[in-house]
């Protein structure tokens, strides 16, 4: 996981989401504290109607702000959810174009290559001095570059497992990451709607506030459980790694044994079809002007 997404991950369970939640229950300084401080801030009555329309009231009070709230939390938490998927597309994104760098600065290397390796070849078989020997070094150039061709299919195909491997860790460790914290919102709503209901029902606010912040507290910390996991547990690359290298390593070896091959029987059709030193011819003296 980036910095970046540990921190917009991390941001759907701190308590700036959760504590204006919590405030309304706990602050004593609120409009909409606790019950207890509002039968505070209420004159006595002897009526014990007129008390209860006040607990009434206190309630209504109190649903209100928890729908105020709970628009407020959803649209926080739904909108650090869709910035959590951005991070992670764009994290696609790069790991994308880091691929496709590589490759275009693997094909421009292996191009600067062939085009060095075809200039010897021409100064090679310029070097011929006969006609068995030109078809001698072509024949070597053939092996060569079916060789080359071979070996750079094996190194490519190694490289796409291994990207492909590396790409699917990286989306289910993604994958992983979003579903808690849709999760999270699930739990949210649940709480909000719970408590809605509660407060409908005529459910006296305190209790209502002590299982609103029991329930959000719980949604934290699975997702924070799920988070740290999923951190503390990184995909293992290692055996995608070494299977990247044993076949690398693989087509390596094959390439030098057929160039050490074909360079032996080259070195020998040379040294067979190299013609015979011939003796030097006298001038003739009635050639001479």
């Amino acid at each position: 996981m980036t910095p970046t997404s540990k921190r917009i991950f991390a941001t759907l369970a701190i308590g700036s989401l959760l504590m204006p939640g919590l405030a309304f229950a706990t602050d004593g300084n609120t409009q909409t504290s606790r019950p207890t401080d509002v039968r505070q801030s209420t004159s006595p009555s002897p009526s014990g109607d007129r008390q209860g329309s006040g607990d009434r009231n206190s309630a209504n009070n109190v649903c209100t702000r928890y729908a105020t709230l709970e628009t407020r939390v959803d649209s926080e938490t739904s909108k650090r959810h869709d910035t959590l998927k951005t991070n992670f597309g764009q994290r696609d994104a790069k790991l994308d174009q880091s691929v496709a760098d590589a490759a275009q600065k693997l094909a421009a290397s292996r191009a600067a290559w062939d085009a060095k390796r075809d200039a010897q070849f021409v100064k090679l078989v310029a070097s011929a001095q006969n006609d068995a020997q030109r078809q001698a070094i072509l024949a070597f150039e053939t092996t060569v570059k079916a060789a080359v061709i071979k070996r750079r299919a094996a190194v490519d195909a190694a490289n796409t497992a291994y990207h492909t491997a590396v790409k699917a860790a990286v989306d289910q460790r993604q994958n992983t990451l979003t579903g808690s914290a849709g999760t999270y919102q699930t739990a949210v709503a649940a709480a909000f709607a719970a408590a809605k209901a509660s407060c409908a029902a005529g459910m006296s606010p305190a209790t209502v506030g002590t299982t609103l912040k029991s329930s959000l507290d719980a949604a934290r910390a699975n997702l924070k459980a799920s988070g740290d996991k999923v951190v503390r547990v990184r995909p293992n690359l290692d055996p995608y790694k070494t299977a990247r290298q044993t076949a690398v390593d693989a087509a390596n070896t094959e390439f030098r044994a057929t160039i050490s091959t074909a360079l032996t029987t080259l070195k020998a059709a040379l040294k067979a079809a190299a013609p015979s030193p011939s003796a030097t011819p006298t001038p003739s003296p009635s050639a001479t002007p």
